[in-house]
C-alpha cells in the first residue's frame, strides 16, 4: 500500500494539477490517502502531483492505524510533532525538503496521526 499526504495547499497552482489532486479527493491540507500500489493510473496521478504532496509505501502496522481515522477514504491529519524535515515543504525529499516521493511514509504518518 502506498499513502499520500497533501502537504501545500492548492493556491497558486496550474489547473490540470489542481483538477488531479480534487480527482484523488485531497482538497484540504494534511489529508491522506491510501492507494494501491499496482493501480498505474494513480501511480501517475501522485506522480503529477509531486510538487504538492508527499507520498510513499506504508508498513502494515501504520496502514492499519491510518485506516481506522479514514471517512470516505480521507483521513484528516494533524500537523507534524517537532515540524517537518529541515528544509520545510518548498523542496523535495531528496533534497532535505518534505515533498515528492519517500522510501518509507512511517514515520512523517507517526508524527501526524491523532
Amino acid at each position: 500500500m502506498y499513502a499520500a499526504i497533501l502537504i501545500r495547499g492548492d493556491i497558486h497552482v496550474r489547473g490540470d494539477v489542481r483538477d488531479t489532486l480534487f480527482m484523488l479527493k485531497m482538497r484540504n491540507k494534511h489529508t491522506a490517502i491510501m492507494i494501491d500500489e499496482k493501480s498505474v493510473t494513480q501511480m501517475g496521478m501522485l506522480e503529477k502531483c509531486k510538487d504538492r504532496i508527499t507520498f510513499g509505501p506504508v508498513s502494515p502496522e501504520v496502514a492499519t492505524k491510518l485506516s481506522a481515522i479514514m471517512k470516505d477514504g480521507v483521513a484528516r491529519l494533524h500537523p507534524p510533532r517537532g515540524g517537518f524535515e529541515r528544509k520545510g515543504i518548498k523542496q523535495q525529499y531528496t533534497q532535505g525538503g518534505a515533498l515528492g516521493k519517500r522510501e518509507s511514509m512511517d514515520k512523517i504518518l507517526e508524527k501526524m496521526l491523532p
